[in-house]
C-alpha cells in the first residue's frame, strides 16, 4: 500500500484520490491512539455502525494485526513520499520519453531506487507496531497467549506485581529496539549512495552538458 502512494504521490498528486489518501494518512498520527483502537471496534466490532457488520474480528489475531497496521501504515507512506523527494524529475522523465507508461516508470525506475526506502520504511512500521499499546488493547484485547502483545504484556506484569518479569520483558523490548536502529543506520547511508549513483546514470543528455 505505502508504493500504491508513492505511485500516486509520483503522478497524480492533485487527484481527489490521493488527497483523500494523503489526509487519511496523517489521521493514525493525529488521534490518540486510544480512539483509533475505539474506532476500528466500532467500525469492524459485533457491534458496528452498520456500514460494514458485524464481522467478528474484534479481539482476535487480526484485529492486533490491524489495529498495528492502522497506527503503523503512515510511517511507511511518509518515509516512501520522502524518498521520492529526493530522485530528480529527470530521471522518471527519462523513462516517460522512451514510450513508458506511468506504472511502468515507476516499476522499471522508481521502485528500484526505493529499495532502501521500502526497507526502512518496513522497519520503522515493525517498531511502530511493536510499540503499540492502546490500539491494540482496545480492538484487539489483552487474552494471554491469544492476543496479548509485548507492550500489553509489560502492562499485565506489572499490574500483577511481578516487576521482575516486567523489567525482563522491557528489557527485551530494548534489545529489538537497538538493534532496529542500528539497522536503520547502516542502511541509510547505503541508501542515500544509491539514489545518487542510480540518478546520475539515468539524467538526460541534455542537463548533463548543461551543467558541464
Amino acid at each position: 500500500m505505502a508504493l500504491g502512494f508513492g505511485y500516486f504521490y509520483i503522478f497524480h498528486k492533485n487527484s481527489i484520490m490521493y488527497r483523500i489518501a494523503d489526509f487519511t494518512n496523517d489521521l493514525p498520527i493525529a488521534l490518540p491512539h486510544t480512539v483509533a483502537g475505539l474506532a476500528l471496534l466500532l467500525a469492524f466490532g459485533r457491534k458496528s455502525f452498520g456500514f460494514v457488520g458485524p464481522t467478528g474480528l474484534a479481539f482476535t489475531l487480526l484485529a492486533v494485526s490491524l489495529a498495528m497496521f492502522f497506527v503503523s501504515y503512515p510511517l511507511a507512506a511518509r518515509t516512501i513520499s520522502s524518498t521520492i523527494d529526493e530522485i530528480e524529475k529527470e530521471t522518471i522523465d527519462v523513462a516517460r520519453t522512451l514510450g513508458d507508461s506511468p506504472s511502468k516508470a515507476y516499476r522499471r525506475v522508481v521502485i528500484p531506487m526505493l529499495s532502501e526506502a521500502i526497507f526502512s520504511a518496513f522497519i520503522l512500521a515493525f517498531s511502530r507496531s511493536l510499540s503499540e499499546f492502546a490500539a491494540v488493547i482496545m480492538f484487539g484485547g489483552n487474552v494471554p497467549g491469544m492476543t496479548q502483545v509485548l507492550a500489553s504484556y509489560v502492562f499485565t506484569k506489572v499490574e500483577e506485581g511481578e516487576t521482575g518479569m516486567a523489567v525482563t520483558a522491557s528489557a527485551f523490548c530494548v534489545l529489538i529496539s537497538l538493534v532496529l536502529v542500528l539497522i536503520l543506520r547502516l542502511r541509510g547511508k547505503w541508501g542515500a549512495s544509491l539514489i545518487k549513483e542510480v540518478s546520475s546514470k539515468l539524467k538526460l543528455p541534455g542537463r548533463s552538458k548543461k551543467n558541464a
